[in-house]
C-alpha cells in the first residue's frame, strides 16, 4: 500500500502520503522535555498528552507539494485531471488557491505555503472519466523545514465508480446521490496505521453508515473501530462541514478535524494527533 514511497507511505483507503515522522525535524519534539519522555515510554501514543500546537501558517513563505494520482487497483496514473488547491474554509473551492493538470506521470505539483490546511480537489478527465470526484486533504500539513523529493513523491490511489459499488455491495448498503462520503485513515503518535480507534462524525443522517476494513482491506459494517489496517469510511454524510473526532476505543482523543463533504464526492483523510 505504500507504492512511491518505499514502502513507508500513510494510506487512506489506498490513498497515501509522506509518514508523519518524516515531517518533523527533532528540535519540534526537544522543546518539550515531558513529551520526549512520554514518546521513549510509550512510542505509540505517548504524544497524545503533549501535542505540539499547529504550525501557525504563511503564507508569505512557500512550499512545495507534490501527489501522484493513480488507480486504486492498478498503477497507472491518472493522467489530465483537473486538480485544484483550496482554503479550509472555501468550501465550494469557488476561488482557488492554485490549479494545475496531472501530468503523463500523474503528478499534481503546486506552490503552497507553510502551514497550509486546505485541500486539493480532483475532478475527472476525459482520459479518465469514471474517476469519483475528491477532496483530499493536505497532510502532513507543508512545512517549510521539510525538503520535498521529487523522488519519493506520495501517491493517491482514487477510486473509480465500479469500484466504489463494489465496496458499498459487499456491505449490503445503498448509495444515495444526495450525499457525499468520507474514506479516512487512523494514524498513531509514528504516522502509522493505528487499530482499535473509532471515528465519529457529526452531522450524520438517517441514511449514513460506517464501516471499517479488516487487515486485508475487506470492509464491514459489523466492526465497530479500525484494525491493524487503520482505514474505514463514512458513506450518505450531508453535504457540508463535518466535524470528524478520531478516539482510541477506551475513549482517550486522538484528533478532529473539520473536512468538507460535496455530493457525489468521496473526502480523504489521515486522522492523527492534532491539539
Amino acid at each position: 500500500m505504500g507504492r512511491g514511497l518505499g514502502g513507508q507511505a500513510v494510506c487512506v483507503a489506498r490513498v497515501c502520503t509522506e509518514p508523519v515522522e518524516r515531517s518533523r525535524d527533532a528540535g519540534a519534539v526537544d522543546a518539550d522535555v515531558e513529551g520526549v519522555d512520554a514518546l521513549v515510554a510509550d512510542p505509540v501514543w505517548g504524544c497524545l498528552d503533549n501535542v505540539a500546537p499547529p504550525a501557525e501558517p504563511e503564507p508569505a513563505t512557500p512550499v512545495r507539494f507534490l501527489t501522484r494520482f493513480q488507480g486504486i487497483l492498478s498503477t497507472a496514473p491518472l493522467v489530465g485531471l483537473p486538480v485544484k488547491a483550496c482554503l479550509a474554509t472555501d468550501l465550494a473551492c469557488a476561488q482557488p488557491y492554485a490549479s494545475t493538470i496531472t501530468t503523463d506521470a500523474g503528478v499534481a505539483a503546486f506552490t503552497l505555503y507553510h502551514g497550509f490546511l486546505g485541500y486539493v480537489d480532483v475532478a475527472p478527465s476525459d482520459d479518465n472519466p469514471d474517476i469519483i470526484p475528491a477532496l483530499y486533504y493536505v497532510r502532513p500539513v507543508p512545512d517549510k523545514k521539510v525538503v520535498v523529493s521529487e523522488e519519493l513523491v506520495p501517491t493517491a490511489n482514487l477510486v473509480k465508480n465500479a469500484e466504489f459499488a463494489f465496496l458499498t455491495n459487499s456491505i449490503g448498503k445503498q448509495v444515495k446521490t444526495q450525499y457525499g462520503h468520507l474514506f479516512f485513515g487512523a494514524l498513531n503518535c509514528q504516522g502509522r496505521f493505528a487499530a482499535n480507534a473509532v471515528l465519529r462524525a457529526e452531522p450524520i443522517s438517517s441514511d449514513t453508515f460506517t464501516y471499517y476494513t479488516d487487515a486485508a482491506g475487506t470492509p464491514s459494517i459489523t466492526q465497530d473501530k479500525t484494525t491493524e489496517s487503520g482505514n474505514g469510511g463514512y458513506i450518505n454524510l450531508p453535504p457540508g462541514e463535518v466535524t470528524v473526532t478520531l478516539r482510541l476505543d477506551n475513549g482517550r482523543r486522538i484528533g478532529e478535524h473539520k473536512v468538507v463533504i460535496r455530493k457525489g464526492t468521496i473526502t480523504y483523510l489521515p486522522v492523527g494527533p492534532t491539539p
